[in-house]
């Protein structure tokens, strides 16, 4: 192996690796009620109701759904 070969296999670890933890972090954004920037900081601070509890959880479960199906269709 040349060096060249070696620093591309760093430089797409690395990179698959940052563009992992930005998804999960906008993932992890978006099934929180809390980090919505289209709601007035007083609802904010305001606690769940049960439905919205559900559907912050059925998001945060799609999003593992949707990973492993990524991580299932890269393996093809």
């Amino acid at each position: 192996m040349n060096l060249n070969r070696i620093s591309n296999m760093v430089i797409n670890i690395v990179m698959r690796k940052m563009i992992n933890f930005g998804v999960n972090k906008g993932m992890s954004a978006v099934s929180k009620r809390n980090r919505r920037a289209d709601t007035p900081d007083a609802a904010q601070d305001r606690p769940m109701t049960a439905q919205e509890a559900k559907i912050a959880n059925d998001a945060k479960e799609a999003a593992k759904r949707a990973r492993k199906a990524a991580r299932v269709a890269g393996r093809f």
